[in-house]
């Protein structure tokens, strides 16, 4: 069975420092030098670490957004769609948010499909509005409001969701 928990211990903390000098973390995501461990989640299965997940809550006037940060490794790339559900079900919950937005680089094919199945709104595309590794990106930005999410929650329920 997959968990998405808080960082309980110091093999926890290490994992979630490992995802950080993964090169497809840094492709995909980019640099993160500065986090607050109490705020950082990972993904396990059968005690195995497969994900990490940044919740990063901010409170715009009164509306309380999440731009999480969702990393799961490559091997568990069959996984994506479940994680990325499950994540948001999670922020919902128990972080407490109005909303889910996700900033996604135009190179992560696999990200844009999955939200995009999931009917997520795409809010727009920033053109080479990010420099990576030398190399400019563009950045899609996606959300999904608690409200649609209760219908996403009900059309996918057996699909992706744990009960």
């Amino acid at each position: 069975m997959v968990h998405i928990k808080k960082i309980e211990s110091e093999a926890d903390k290490k994992f979630v420092e490992h995802c950080l000098e993964m090169e497809d973390f840094k492709r995909y995501i980019g640099e993160l030098t500065v986090y607050n461990s109490d705020t950082v989640l990972f993904c396990s299965e059968n005690e195995e670490y497969i994900g990490t997940l940044f919740p990063n809550i901010t409170d715009n006037f009164g509306v309380r957004i999440s731009i999480p940060i969702i990393y799961l490794f490559k091997k568990y790339a069959r996984k994506n769609a479940w994680y990325i559900s499950n994540s948001i079900e999670y922020i919902f919950q128990k972080c407490e948010v109005d909303k889910v937005q996700f900033i996604i680089y135009g190179h992560n094919f696999r990200s844009h499909n999955i939200l995009k199945n999931f009917g997520i709104c795409n809010e727009g595309r920033f053109k080479n509005a990010i420099l990576i590794n030398g190399e400019w990106k563009d950045i899609f930005y996606y959300s999904i409001l608690k409200s649609e999410y209760q219908e996403l929650r009900r059309r996918y329920n057996d699909k992706y969701y744990r009960n």
